[in-house]
């Protein structure tokens, strides 16, 4: 598995707090079978070489562990606009956390330069963002060139609320969702990503899962475009099973 957000580098922002809290992360990633992390902290963090210092010493404390962490910020939208680009592993995909802005055709056209430059956008958590918008948001993805819609593995789970949990799982059944991915801020985040993993299992296709925790983020890393398949329905005992844990 790859995990694509990830605020594990620590001592950088409002995720792992030090080295200790990093290790634990990782010890969880590692047990988990979580190959590859992207240490994706927030953009307004990324002052000078603090994102750089940062990177490297959780790259090297990740590799005891066997654990590969590539670079990438998390980008609010005016970060993103304006500063130095770090896309996920360097592969031409940019992490944006579009916060209160709508997701509408203004928006993406301040973004299609971004295209012109080789870069992709995978939107962060949007059914956090939009949920009672949240496939009509999905839809303006169209618009710009390459982009596709991250997940939270949390959401899955209810941890932001049946609100949320709704819009997550309407954009998985509608094909809506690339890829899912942690936000975790500490070793519980991580154990979340896991336990989604397994929930899905139990509704989907293990082909499914793996393109949405495995194949989807490494094809992003390598420049190239997500699968997209629209899932097949759930049949009337796993819509049931569902409604029942949500």
């Amino acid at each position: 598995m790859i995990d694509l957000h990830s605020h594990l580098a620590y001592g950088f922002d409002d995720g792992a707090a030090d080295r200790e809290v990093c290790c634990r992360m990782l010890e969880a990633y590692a047990a988990g079978g979580v190959a590859a992390v992207c240490a994706t902290g927030h953009s307004a963090a990324a002052e000078g070489s603090r994102y750089e210092d940062a990177f490297a010493a959780t790259a090297e404390l990740a590799a005891g562990f066997g654990v590969k962490v590539l670079p990438g910020l998390e980008y609010a939208l005016t970060d993103l606009l304006a500063e130095q680009k770090y896309p996920l592993g360097d592969g031409g995909c940019l992490l944006l956390d579009t916060a209160l802005f709508p997701v509408d055709t203004a928006l993406v056209n301040k973004l299609m330069p971004l295209s012109g430059q080789g870069f992709s956008i995978l939107w962060a958590h949007p059914e956090r963002l939009h949920p009672n918008s949240i496939l009509r948001t999905a839809a303006q993805y169209d618009l710009l060139r390459g982009s596709a819609c991250q997940v939270n593995a949390g959401s899955f789970l209810g941890r932001y609320g049946r609100e949320v949990a709704d819009a997550a799982w309407k954009l998985l059944q509608a094909g809506r969702c690339a890829v899912i991915a942690s936000d975790a801020h500490d070793a519980a985040g991580v154990e979340m990503f896991l336990r989604a993993k397994r929930k899905l299992d139990e509704f989907y296709p293990p082909e499914l899962t793996d393109m949405w925790f495995a194949r989807n983020p490494a094809r992003l890393l390598a420049g190239k475009a997500p699968e997209r398949p629209t899932p097949p329905p759930l049949s009337w005992s796993k819509r049931w099973k569902l409604r029942l844990g949500r």
